[in-house]
């Protein structure tokens, strides 16, 4: 058996040259190391591809904690309006209650005016009553 290195320029290779049954058997390594090599590259594109994705989680990560922030924000921005609204409703009521306190008011002033005039009218045919009995 004898064993022979080629270096050359991109690789190296090892040839063991093996009798067989009277003839020669090349074996090469480099079937082996080209197999290596590709299980090595599919390895570094997994783990490129892990590393990818764990970036992609990270900025993930992120924008929800900046989503969740924000509905936080908005939550209390909703809550504020909604206290907000229940006031103005209370003052809506309120001035409500205002309004047909004076419209109750202008009606007894209305009914008020209606009694002054028929008084007037009254006190009026009363003293021609009285003229026309003296």
């Amino acid at each position: 058996m004898a064993k022979t290195t080629l270096d050359l320029p991109d690789w190296t290779a090892t040839v063991e040259i093996v009798v067989v049954d009277g003839g020669i058997s090349e074996r090469s390594n480099n079937e082996r190391s080209k197999k290596k090599n590709e299980e090595s590259g599919k390895e570094n594109e997994e783990s490129k591809k892990d590393e990818e994705s764990k970036k992609e989680n990270e900025e993930s990560k992120k924008e929800n904690e900046e989503s969740k922030k924000e509905n936080e924000e908005s939550k209390k921005e909703n809550e504020e309006s909604k206290k907000e609204n229940e006031e103005s409703k209370k003052e809506n009521e309120e001035s409500k209650k205002e309004n047909e306190e004076s419209k109750k008011e202008n009606e007894e002033s209305k009914k008020d005016e209606e009694s002054k005039k028929e008084n007037e009218e009254s006190k009026k045919e009363n003293e021609e009553s009285g003229k026309r009995n003296r």
